[in-house]
């Protein structure tokens, strides 16, 4: 009877001292399971962070575009001014002093208008190139997402086959007075 009573006791330590395992493990999953949720929705604020930059800089490039096509039109408008008025200083020698300062300050008026579209023109490459990258991080970023969520959603099936597992053993908790927190 005592050798029953002892291996019993045995019996009851090793299941309380595996109950003890399964909680701590529980308790490194759920801290494991806070983490991951924590980088899920920091990651996901990120994105939504890159999001609306992309957002932003697809409408400075649109703006850009707009303003570049404008800048050609005029330019090939001018370019045409002032190929018609060169004609008509060269057919037409007698042309008063107006005209040939107008033909200048045309000029240099072209002349900032095709620096302003080369410059606009280096500033809508380098925002097509900054759109680019923040595409490839944006793509970076949701593969990541879907990673956690793949790395959440197996933590949660451990967590649930874990409870399971210790929902399971209702004579061992009984006996070894530990209460489960659900």
């Amino acid at each position: 009877l005592n050798l029953l009573k002892e291996m019993h006791q045995d019996e009851l330590g090793r299941i309380s001292e595996d109950l003890e395992d399964e909680l701590g493990a529980r308790t490194s999953m759920d801290k494991k399971l806070a983490e991951l949720r924590a980088e899920m929705e920091r990651l996901q604020v990120e994105n939504a962070a890159e999001w609306g930059r992309r957002e932003r800089l697809e409408t400075e490039k649109l703006a850009l575009e707009r303003d570049n096509k404008k800048l050609r039109a005029q330019a090939e408008d001018l370019e045409e001014q002032l190929a018609k008025k060169r004609r008509q200083a060269a057919s037409a020698l007698d042309t008063d002093l107006k005209a040939i300062q107008r033909l200048a300050d045309l000029g240099t008026f072209h002349a900032k208008l095709k620096k302003r579209f080369q410059e606009k023109t280096a500033e809508l490459a380098h925002a097509n190139r900054r759109v680019e990258s923040h595409e490839a991080e944006v793509k970076k970023l949701r593969l990541r997402v879907e990673e956690l969520k793949k790395e959440l959603g197996q933590a949660e099936d451990e967590v649930v086959t874990v409870a399971h597992c210790l929902e399971s053993c209702p004579l061992v908790l009984a006996a070894t007075n530990i209460t489960l927190v659900k």
